[in-house]
C-alpha cells in the first residue's frame, strides 16, 4: 500500500461513520515508519505500532484503565480482564501497523460494535431497542402495552431502515475515542467469560446493551465498593448455562447424563438465541413472580439479570423431528416444477385418453384411412386443454402437503398457525378454481359437429371416420365453444399459477415486505434470510444461466421422457 502509494479507503466496516471527520480522513497517513526500523523492532516496547504518543488516540495505561474499571464495576475476574486487555492491544497494534492508530480504534470498534457488517448494530436495528421506553409501558394496562409498541413505531417516516441508519450513523459520530475502547472493552470483556453462550450472538448482544446502559448509569458512576470478582460469571452466565445443561442431561446417582430426549423437545442454542431477535420475544423474559424485565428502567436491568426465570422465558421455536416430510417442507417448490410440468407432457401426448380417432390423426398410421393422409376428425381441444390445466392442481396440492408438513417443526402459536392457516386457506382456493371447470369442460367437450353416435368407446382403435353433420344442433355448437374457451382460460389460469408457485417461496406468502419494522420479515431478513444483494448485472446473469439450465431440462424432459412414455402408457391404459 506504502509502496503504490495508494490512500487508505475504509471497508464496508466503517461506512457507517462520516469520511468527512478529521478522525476518519487523517492526511498524516499515521502509518509506521518503516524506513526507521527501531521505531518498531524495539523488543522492550510492547505493542511498538500502539506506542506514539503524538497519534494514538488512547494510551495503553488508559485502555488499561478502561479494563480495570470495567471489571471493578461488572465484577468479571482478573484473568479475564488481563487476557482480554492483550487481545484488544494486540488487535489495535496490528491494525495500526497498517494505518493510523485512530484509524484501528475507528475500525476495530466498527468490526464489533458500530459498522455496517457488526452482528450488534443489525441486531439492535431488529430488536428495536431505540423504541424502549419502559417508564412509559408501567403506567398503562398491561393489555394496551403492544398497542404502545406498534404506536412506537406508527410512523413510517421515522421506523425506516434509513432513517435508522441515519441516526445511528449521527450516534457514532458523535462518540468519542474513549467510548468507542470501552464499548469495545466491554464487549470483550463480556465474550471473554461467556463460555457456551458464545454460540448465541444475539444474547451477547442483549447482555452487552444491559451492561451498557448500567454502564453509563449513576449508580455505576457512584459506585464506590468494586463488585465482587467472578459475579458476572456467577450471577449471569452460571444460570443461562445450568439451563442449557439442565435440557440436556440430568443427574443419576450423583452424575450427569444424556437425557433420553428427542432434538424436538430441547431447548437448544438456536431456540434461545430467537428469544432475542424481536421486541416481543424480548419481552417473554420474566421473573418468577411474571413481571418483565423489559419493563424495568434500562439502567437497572444488569443487576435484576440474576433474577430472571429463564425456564418461564425460553420456548422451543423449531422442532428438529426427523422424518421423510422435510422432503416435502424445503423441496415443494421442486416437487411443484417437475411433477406439473411433466404432467402436462404427458396429458399433451398421450392423447389416447380423451380422443377416440387419436390412431387417425397419426400421419404414419393406416387405421381407418391412406397412410400420410389426415380425415376430417372432431376437434377435442377442449377436453385435452381441461385435462392438462386440471394436472396444474397438483401445483397447490403439493404446496399442501408442503404446508401440513411444516406443522409439524413450527410450534403452535398464534403467530405461525394464522400464517399457515391462511396459507391453506389460498392453496385450497387456488386448487379449487383450478380443477373445477374440468367437471363441465369434460361432458360438453365433445365436437357436436360430426355424428358421435357410433362411436364405440371400448375399442382400442375406431376404424371408421366419424360423419360430419350438416345441421348440427345450434345450442350444443356454442356450449362447445364457450366450453372449449373455457378449457384454454383454464390452462392459461393453471400454468400461471405453477410459475407463481414455482417461484415463491411459501414462506413469504401473507408477510409483505414493509419499509418499517413491525413486519417479522424483516427480522427473518436480518438473522436467518440475510443474503448480500446482488448488482443488476451480476443478478441478470444469474437469471439468465439458472433460465437457460430449465430451459434445456424442460425441453429434454418432453423429448427423452414424456414422448418415450408415451407408448408404453398406451398399452398399459388399452
Amino acid at each position: 500500500m506504502i509502496e503504490n502509494k495508494k490512500t487508505y479507503r475504509p471497508t464496508g466496516s466503517v461506512t457507517s461513520f462520516s469520511r468527512s471527520a478529521s478522525w476518519v480522513s487523517n492526511g498524516n497517513g499515521g502509518f509506521m515508519d518503516f524506513q526507521n526500523p527501531d521505531a518498531f523492532l524495539n523488543s522492550d516496547v510492547p505493542y511498538p505500532a500502539w506506542s506514539d504518543p503524538n497519534q494514538i488516540p488512547l494510551s495503553k495505561e488508559e485502555i488499561e484503565d478502561i479494563f480495570r474499571d470495567l471489571t471493578a464495576k461488572l465484577g468479571f475476574q482478573q484473568d479475564n480482564m488481563r487476557n482480554m486487555y492483550d487481545a484488544m492491544m494486540t488487535m489495535l497494534d496490528s491494525r495500526a501497523s497498517r494505518m493510523s492508530p485512530t484509524m484501528a480504534l475507528l475500525m476495530l470498534h466498527a468490526d464489533y460494535i458500530g459498522g455496517d457488517h457488526a452482528n450488534y448494530r443489525r441486531w439492535y436495528f431488529s430488536a428495536q431497542l431505540d423504541h424502549d421506553t419502559p417508564a412509559l409501558r408501567e403506567q398503562i394496562d398491561p393489555k394496551q402495552q403492544q398497542e404502545l409498541l406498534e404506536e412506537e413505531a406508527a410512523d413510517p417516516k421515522n421506523d425506516t431502515p434509513t432513517a435508522f441508519v441515519e441516526k445511528w450513523r449521527a450516534q457514532m459520530n458523535s462518540m468519542s475515542q474513549y467510548e468507542r475502547a470501552r464499548q469495545v472493552a466491554l464487549w470483550m470483556l463480556l465474550w471473554g467469560e461467556a463460555g457456551n453462550l458464545r454460540y448465541t450472538a444475539e444474547l451477547l448482544c442483549f447482555m452487552f446493551k444491559v451492561a451498557e446502559d448500567y454502564i453509563k448509569s449513576p449508580a455505576a458512576q457512584q459506585r464506590v465498593e468494586p463488585a465482587p470478582e467472578g459475579e458476572y460469571l456467577c450471577n449471569i452466565v452460571c444460570p443461562l448455562y445450568n439451563f442449557l445443561r439442565d435440557e440436556s442431561y440430568e443427574v443419576v446417582n450423583g452424575k450427569y447424563l444424556k437425557r433420553e430426549r428427542d432434538h424436538a423437545k430441547t431447548i437448544g442454542y438456536d431456540d434461545m438465541n430467537e428469544l432475542f431477535w424481536t421486541p416481543e420475544g424480548l419481552r417473554r423474559i420474566k421473573f418468577d413472580d411474571k413481571s418483565l424485565l423489559m419493563d424495568v428502567p434500562p439502567t437497572e436491568r444488569w443487576e435484576r439479570l440474576k433474577d430472571v426465570s429463564w425456564k418461564k422465558s425460553f420456548a422451543k421455536t423449531y422442532k428438529e423431528r426427523r422424518t421423510m416430510w422435510h422432503f416435502m417442507t424445503n423441496f415443494s417448490r421442486v416437487w411443484v416444477m417437475h411433477i406439473t410440468v411433466y404432467w402436462y407432457y404427458i396429458i399433451y401426448v398421450a392423447n389416447f385418453l380423451y380422443d377416440p380417432f387419436f390412431e387417425m390423426h397419426d400421419v404414419q398410421s393406416t387405421v381407418g384411412k391412406t397412410k400420410g393422409q389426415i380425415p376430417d376428425l372432431p376437434n377435442q381441444d377442449a377436453k385435452r386443454y381441461t385435462l392438462m390445466a386440471a394436472g396444474g392442481a397438483l401445483a397447490p396440492f403439493l404446496c399442501l402437503l408442503g404446508t401440513f408438513a411444516e406443522m409439524f417443526f413450527v410450534p403452535a402459536n398464534k403467530h405461525t398457525q394464522r400464517a399457515l392457516w391462511l396459507r391453506v386457506l389460498l392453496f385450497v382456493i387456488i386448487l379449487a378454481a383450478d380443477i373445477a371447470p374440468t367437471f363441465w369442460v369434460w361432458p360438453n367437450g365433445d365436437d357436436p359437429n360430426y355424428d358421435l353416435s357410433k362411436v364405440d368407446y371400448s375399442a382400442v382403435y375406431q376404424s371408421k371416420v366419424p360423419s360430419k353433420l350438416d345441421d348440427p344442433d345450434s345450442g350444443a355448437v356454442s356450449t362447445w365453444k364457450a366450453a372449449r374457451a373455457v378449457s384454454i382460460v383454464q390452462f392459461i389460469y393453471s400454468v400461471l399459477f405453477t410459475i407463481f408457485l414455482s417461484l415463491m417461496p411459501s414462506a413469504l406468502m401473507f408477510k409483505p415486505r414493509k419499509k418499517n419494522r413491525n413486519g417479522r420479515g424483516l427480522i427473518n431478513r436480518t438473522f436467518a434470510g440475510n443474503f448480500p444483494p446482488l448488482k443488476i448485472a451480476a443478478r441478470s446473469i444469474s437469471l439468465s444461466l439458472w433460465g437457460a439450465i430449465f430451459l434445456c431440462k424442460f425441453i429434454e424432459s418432453y423429448f427423452f421422457l414424456a414422448l418415450s412414455f408415451k407408448d408404453p402408457f398406451r398399452w398399459l391404459y388399452a
